[in-house]
């Protein structure tokens, strides 16, 4: 996500923990160089957008807090739309035309061609809209939403403004399914924890990083973190959505795993009540889930609601999912076990 200034590194680290008892890949959080849809910039007001006649350069107004003052301001983004697999991304003129001397437009008359919105249901969309050129849809969208949340508990983040350009009515689509894992480390003492395992997928391509940090944050621009919340957890005083964790969907198969349970304290600096937080699970109340992600090259972002699964284990469903899940990622993978 490229283009807005990115906080330093430490205070993510401060913000998010990585996952140590999950069989996914660990993640404190991440503003990758190319994290996809793409990242315009956070907190912006009165969002306005236009596309012209030929469909490949948006216009995008909004009003940006700069030294204390909302000022207007106006963006030209062009040169990307769905996966490329070059990776690439928009171009942007934040000066509303004049650092490309017009070549693009400019802001002041800027025509307006993209009429009602005529895609796939998409999430956070604040501004969207819809244009058929040679008989293809292009659809253009802004979506906001809070991307970035302390793990273990956060409730708040920043209002990230993103945007997105794609032909056609498929976008990425996150899958997810749950069972049960057994471990002593578990809800209210018990011995089987609610346990989740799906993939991340856009057509026939997984969505994965080959290249990234430690940490998580990804390196080739290709990857997505996964942002897991779960609905009234078992956190103090966590009456909404609540990050539990993000991590990477993991190469070959876009798949991941994730179980919840208390987890080992990682080696880096939380706050008090993420320490605290560690000892419980982050299991939902009222078993109600959500995973999200930015979605890959230039396509829109994503969420999939999901059900968990009661206390109580059942060893035939438990049985049914084990083997649904070795079908769905191969045990030879060696990422994500049969329990």
């Amino acid at each position: 996500m490229t283009t807005a200034v990115a906080a330093p590194i430490q205070r993510w680290r401060l913000l998010c923990a990585m996952l140590v008892a999950g069989c996914a890949a660990m993640l404190v959080t991440g503003v990758a160089p190319a994290d996809a849809s793409m990242l315009l910039g956070t907190n912006y007001r009165n969002v306005q957008l236009k596309v012209n006649q030929r469909g490949n350069v948006a216009l995008i107004s909004a009003n940006v807090r700069v030294n204390g003052r909302w000022q207007r301001r106006h963006i030209l983004a062009w040169g990307a739309k769905d996966w490329p697999p070059n990776g690439r991304r928009f171009q942007l003129d934040r000066t509303g035309g004049w650092r490309t001397k017009g070549r693009y437009g400019r802001w002041q008359n800027f025509p307006n061609h993209c009429g009602r919105y005529r895609g796939p249901r998409i999430p956070w969309a604040v501004r969207r809209c819809s244009m058929r050129i040679n008989g293809v849809w292009h659809h253009w969208a802004i979506q906001a939403w809070q991307r970035i949340k302390p793990n273990y508990g956060g409730t708040q983040g920043p209002v990230e403004w993103r945007l997105s350009h794609w032909t056609g009515n498929e976008i990425p689509r996150i899958r997810v399914w749950s069972d049960w894992t057994a471990t002593r480390r578990c809800h209210g003492g018990q011995w089987h924890c609610l346990h989740i395992y799906g993939d991340y997928r856009y057509q026939d391509r997984p969505v994965v990083s080959r290249e990234f940090t430690r940490l998580g944050y990804v390196l080739d621009g290709q990857g997505r973190n996964m942002a897991l919340e779960s609905f009234r957890p078992d956190y103090p005083s966590r009456p909404g959505w609540t990050r539990v964790n993000m991590f990477l969907a993991q190469d070959p198969l876009g798949q991941f795993c994730f179980i919840f349970g208390p987890k080992p304290h990682p080696n880096m600096r939380l706050a008090p009540w993420q320490v605290a937080n560690l000892r419980r699970t982050g299991r939902s109340r009222v078993e109600r889930y959500r995973m999200m992600a930015a979605g890959p090259g230039v396509l829109p972002d994503v969420v999939t609601n999901f059900r968990g699964r009661p206390l109580e284990f059942d060893q035939r469903i438990d049985d049914i999912r084990n083997a649904h899940r070795s079908e769905l990622i191969p045990p030879e993978i060696g990422k994500c076990l049969i329990d």
